[in-house]
């Protein structure tokens, strides 16, 4: 996992630098938007000039699925205070959550839950933190191309691909597969929305019916 994410942050922030921002601009990005798929959504509208208030309404709708992960840990995060629970929400990732889950799903009584939460999410903050700072410092020794935008796609296949198993997974990763590629030419990448709603759906579907054929035998 820490392999994908260290060449995903380098090759967001290699990104923003070719994508227009200033090597201030970009680090000042990577650290309040700590989410490579948000910060390459909004490239093309800073570049535009689009408003704040668009930039805003599509960082939001692409980072929805944070919402989503981390209706799973309430649990863990109930009885923090509040503003401890926003900085934790801060920290969690897709890629940290996906670890602890496994563990958690693997040992259902898992002694000091939110210290192993702990672990999982702060290795990955650092690994992005430093690889994106990184590639922001590189991008003025590497060209941009094509060559240097597949690094992205493989850092993510290196992340996701272990963690597809079981049914819903399957279905959750082939819907929204598929509803990128039919969304692809959507404005603002509202497609990546699509996606990540359809690919939950799917998801919750699969697990129903896998349930309700369980409960009928």
């Amino acid at each position: 996992m820490l392999p994908g994410t260290f060449a995903w942050g380098i090759v967001a922030g290699l990104a923003m630098v070719k994508g227009g921002l200033t090597v201030t601009q970009a680090l000042a990005m990577t650290l309040l938007v700590y989410s490579g798929v948000s910060q390459l959504a909004v490239l093309p509208l800073l570049a535009a000039g689009a408003s704040t208030g668009a930039i805003f309404v599509v960082a939001s709708l692409v980072s929805i699925r944070f919402v989503l992960y981390t209706l799973g840990l309430v649990r863990e995060y109930r009885h923090l205070p509040f503003l401890r629970r926003i900085a934790m929400g801060y920290m969690t990732t897709d890629t940290a959550v996906a670890v602890y889950f496994d563990r958690r799903q693997t040992r259902p009584r898992l002694a000091q839950r939110f210290a192993y939460l702990h672990g999982a999410i702060w290795p990955v903050w650092l690994v992005w933190q430093s690889s994106s700072i990184l590639g922001i410092f590189l991008a003025g020794l590497l060209p941009a191309g094509d060559s240097l935008s597949y690094l992205g796609v493989l850092a993510m296949l290196v992340i996701v691909a272990p963690r597809i198993r079981g049914g819903p997974a399957i279905a959750c990763v082939m819907t929204a597969a598929v509803a990128a590629l039919l969304t692809w030419t959507w404005p603002y990448k509202l497609g990546i929305v699509l996606a990540v709603i359809g690919g939950v759906a799917a998801a919750m579907l699969t697990d129903w019916i896998a349930n309700r054929a369980a409960r009928a035998c």
